[in-house]
């Protein structure tokens, strides 16, 4: 029987929970291509938790490198 691993999706309060960011920084992080981007699911904006998971560990962003929603 082939192993299926389920993906876990995340709401985005709990990306900015997992990353530290504003919710408007993560859009407009996304807007900008420097976030990944999130799906449709059940009429919801929701992301993949192993694309969050790449993010934080490639990622030179951190919450410090926006100031009021652009990139300093």
């Amino acid at each position: 029987m082939e192993h299926i691993e389920y993906e876990s999706l995340l709401s985005l309060p709990a990306v900015a929970t997992l990353t530290g960011l504003s919710a408007n920084t993560i859009l407009y992080a996304t807007k900008s291509g420097s976030f990944p981007s999130p799906v449709e699911f059940n009429g919801d904006e929701v992301w993949f938790s192993s694309e969050i998971a790449n993010w934080l560990e490639d990622s030179p962003l951190s919450p410090s490198t926006f100031e009021g929603g652009k990139a300093a």
